[in-house]
């Protein structure tokens, strides 16, 4: 009941958008930015446009805010309200009223991939392609359709694409509904794709604070060809510690635009307090007992430089967090857990927020999406759990179902101050809180009682002194988002 008003605060100020800045004839055109192509331009009419939904009132936008509302394309939400359907709540339907997972920021999604391959959207991995994830984000839950509506939901795509002479041609040209919505997916795609964050000539990161100090101390940006996040950690740290011993240490005071960010409450600056949380952000346990920190986050492993992240899936904890705070400490490690009746199918079961009347409900993340075994995620699980040092003996379909049990996509850290509250539950409000769960998840992962996790998380020792630092870093890697 408490947070009711801010509810609807929320739908409030997403629906404006949709109404007020995607109706095509209702809202001037913004003109084509310098260098912008003109399909990103529709895309983004499209993105906006809320005649999808089934009461032509939701958009895109309606959950990812833009940056004007210092929104990196994100809400507010810990998790995001779900239009209700009067004729359900007439007859008793027990609908569900929040999204499962906290709503995803959408800048960078496709930064580092490689030609042919792809890199999986959704917290699960569930999408392969973006145009997959645009249709099924049209045609869903969230635009007020329900699953028995799949096929009046693509109809309607197809309709609203006619209303669009740059799609169907001046002269009208004649669209199956399939193409029509191929088209409309592949330039709402085109608009996400055109979504990245600030870099130099040569592709570099640039916008940040982080940014500006590497780039005034003359140090490395990313791993150099066959390097670890791990081995250029340690380089970046040998390379820091030489300047600091001859007083060559350059600090950031002011960015591009001044001493202070005009998207964030905070100055555009990388000091002492920046460094120290880059130093635990960096460490691992080797580098600890050589220089003898107490703080070891071993947080590049998976939120690997430049982007701060891997685009892979690992355990944390942040599952089991949420299950144990519901029914009680150590109950996650007993769920019961196995494949529906339908194995190749996700388990609405196990995609769900914990429940006290339920306690057979949980969100295991992309153990949902390997029951179909799609190669790209099987591979990536491959990768992580059966590289060089192999966590499994044969490495088998069973195992690494197993280990992908809690296992969620790694968010890039890049921006974070716009994309709150934080992890999948979005039960974390600030960026310091988030950091924290870290400190029992590591002390859990090394006693084994973390079920299902990252090999890496073991790995994890934080204090509470560690959180101040680690947080001033990570909103380091801030920017000014246009």
């Amino acid at each position: 009941m408490i947070r009711l008003p801010f509810v609807l605060v929320t739908l409030f100020i997403g629906l404006v958008i949709g109404l007020v800045s995607g109706t095509e004839g209702q809202a001037a055109r913004k003109p084509l930015l310098r260098g912008e192509l003109p399909e990103v331009e529709l895309g983004e009419r499209l993105f906006k446009d809320p005649r999808f939904s089934h009461a032509q009132d939701f958009s895109c936008v309606t959950c990812h805010f833009s940056p004007d509302l210092r929104r990196g394309y994100a809400d507010f939400q810990a998790r995001t309200p779900i239009p209700l359907r009067l004729e359900e709540m007439r007859e008793g339907v027990n609908l569900p009223q929040f999204t499962v997972r906290n709503t995803t920021a959408l800048i960078d999604l496709f930064w580092g991939e490689k030609p042919g391959s792809s890199n999986l959207l959704h917290s699960d991995g569930e999408f392969e392609t973006p145009e997959a994830l645009v249709v099924a984000g049209l045609t869903g839950r969230n635009m007020g359709w329900l699953a028995s509506e799949k096929s009046a939901a693509r109809l309607r795509i197809a309709e609203v694409a006619r209303l669009y002479p740059e799609i169907v041609g001046e002269g009208g040209e004649r669209l199956s509904d399939d193409e029509a919505i191929e088209r409309v997916a592949g330039l709402i795609s085109a608009y996400m794709r055109s979504l990245e964050f600030s870099k130099d000539e040569q592709g570099e990161f640039n916008g940040s604070p982080y940014d500006h100090f590497l780039g005034q101390n003359g140090l490395p940006p990313r791993p150099a060809a066959g390097e670890s996040p791990k081995q250029y950690g340690e380089r970046l740290m040998q390379e820091i510690e030489s300047l600091e011993r001859r007083g060559a240490l350059k600090w950031v005071s002011e960015g591009p635009k001044g001493a202070r960010f005009e998207r964030h409450d905070q100055d555009f600056a990388f000091g002492a307090r920046e460094l120290e949380g880059l130093k635990i952000f960096y460490a691992t346990e080797s580098g600890r007992a050589i220089r003898g920190r107490n703080g070891v986050g071993n947080c590049a492993t998976c939120h690997a430089p430049p982007a701060f992240t891997d685009f892979r899936f690992h355990n944390t904890g942040a599952s089991q967090e949420e299950y144990d705070q519901v029914h009680g400490f150590g109950k996650f490690m007993t769920l019961a857990i196995s494949r529906s009746l339908e194995p190749n199918s996700p388990s609405s079961q196990f995609a769900q927020i914990p429940d006290l009347a339920h306690p057979e409900r949980a969100d295991l993340g992309a153990w949902n999406q390997m029951g179909s075994h799609k190669p790209v995620l099987l591979a990536q699980m491959r990768e992580t759990f059966c590289g060089v040092v192999p966590v499994f003996s044969s490495c088998s379909v069973a195992e690494l179902d197993e280990a992908s049990i809690g296992a969620f996509k790694t968010p890039t850290l890049r921006n974070l101050g716009h994309s709150g509250p934080y992890l999948h539950t979005g039960n974390r409000p600030s960026i310091a809180a988030a950091i924290q769960m870290y400190i029992p998840a590591g002390v859990l992962a090394r006693r084994g009682l973390l079920r299902s996790a990252d090999p890496e998380m073991a790995g994890v020792v934080l204090t509470g002194r560690d959180l101040a630092p680690l947080a001033a870093f990570v909103e380091a890697l801030n920017e000014d988002y246009e």
